[in-house]
């Protein structure tokens, strides 16, 4: 860790938070970021190259990503997701809410059918909606 002032904490490597963590305060990587599943920042995320958020992962801040951005299935984000590459948003997340809506930009930003985003969209290339493949058993 290069720094922890206040409620930000500073990291030089990549940094993975472990499944059910809760972390209060805004992390930021100089490098990867993965933010592993059930795990709860009361704070933001901002990452210099990739991050992930694995599945049902709730982010009580926004997201700040130079490159990749991938939020997986049943996400919760209250804040702004800003990607430098490509935002791919899971199935059943929940951006935003009716009383703080937010926005999503990138240049490209796929979206899972079942996706809630509650405020604006700004895909500066390319915005599709990703239909999920059926599972036949």
């Amino acid at each position: 860790m290069l720094d922890n002032q206040g409620a930000r904490w500073l990291f030089r490597n990549a940094l993975r938070i472990p499944s059910l963590t809760f972390h209060r305060g805004s992390l930021v990587t100089r490098k990867e970021m993965h933010i592993e599943k059930d795990s709860f920042i009361m704070g933001g995320l901002k990452s210099h190259r990739k991050m992930r958020l694995a599945e049902n992962v709730r982010i009580d801040g926004g997201l700040a990503c130079e490159h990749k951005l991938k939020i997986g299935q049943g996400c919760i984000v209250k804040g702004p997701i800003v990607g430098g590459k490509t935002v791919t948003i899971g199935a059943g997340c929940i951006i935003g809410s009716m009383e703080c809506p937010t926005t999503i930009t990138a240049p490209i930003i796929h979206i899972e059918e079942g996706a809630i985003v509650h405020g604006t969209l700004w895909a500066r290339d390319v915005g599709r909606v990703l239909l999920m493949k059926k599972i036949h058993t």
